[in-house]
């Protein structure tokens, strides 16, 4: 055959090029699932956590005469270290040079290493649906919130303002099948409510949540939910601080 032929290096600089191309193509998909991966790793470290604080301020309870809103601090510390403790620990992949950073403890390092080491163990195995299961159901639960917080503010945009006899401010709804709660400094009464002889009391009630910042906790408690859901102790610390 007389007809002529690319270079042998050109022609392995074309087969590298393709190569290239088809690893930028997949490389949004590794990384998506590597940081979903990192995701479950946090949490993993992060209810082993709760489960070691809550079960040592459970004894404590039992031990002591504790007070509501020692209880209260005590569920508030117990999320926010859980929450802030596996930022120090759990490792972390970077994409730009496929190694996974050292410096956590091992129990949040298989995951991440696994994802870090081949293609093959993103597409195959336990892991994958392990992962995609988690993420699913913690994208739902978060989902859920958003759409809760949402439709609180739509109802304080369609509710009437009013001032009650202590000078607090009141968003009066149709919604007799509402029950009277308050979230962030919002007041809500429906119709029915409002026109109670006892509506002061009501709005007072509410009024002290607001003040010590219930719906702050029911937050905190409800994103950790979202991020432990297959944990019941996470459950019962939403139910310690309602």
């Amino acid at each position: 055959d007389n007809r002529p032929r690319a270079p042998r290096s050109d022609r392995y600089g074309k087969q590298r090029q393709s190569i290239t191309i088809l690893n930028i193509k997949l490389k949004p998909k590794r990384i998506i699932f590597n940081k979903m991966a990192t995701i479950l790793s946090y949490s993993i470290i992060s209810s082993l956590l709760l489960t070691a604080i809550f079960g040592f301020w459970q004894i404590v309870r039992h031990a002591t005469s504790l007070s509501p809103s020692q209880m209260r601090i005590a569920a508030m510390t117990t999320i926010v270290a859980s929450l802030l403790l596996p930022a120090f620990v759990v490792p972390l992949y970077n994409p730009s040079s496929g190694l996974v950073q050292e410096g956590g403890i091992e129990i949040g390092k298989p995951l991440a290493t696994i994802v870090a080491e081949t293609q093959a163990a993103t597409e195959a195995g336990w892991l994958q649906p392990l992962i995609y299961t988690y993420t699913i159901v913690a994208g739902i639960i978060l989902l859920h919130l958003l759409l809760s917080i949402g439709r609180i503010v739509l109802l304080r945009a369609l509710s009437r303002k009013a001032t009650s006899a202590d000078g607090s401010t009141v968003f009066i709804h149709n919604r007799n099948n509402l029950s009277p709660f308050s979230w962030a400094t919002w007041i809500f009464l429906n119709e029915t409510d409002a026109s109670d002889p006892n509506a002061n009391m009501i709005i007072t009630h509410e009024k002290a949540h607001i003040d010590r910042r219930h719906w702050l906790d029911i937050l905190v408690a409800q994103s950790l939910i979202a991020l432990q859901w297959y944990n019941p102790l996470a459950w019962m610390t939403l139910h310690e601080l309602q």
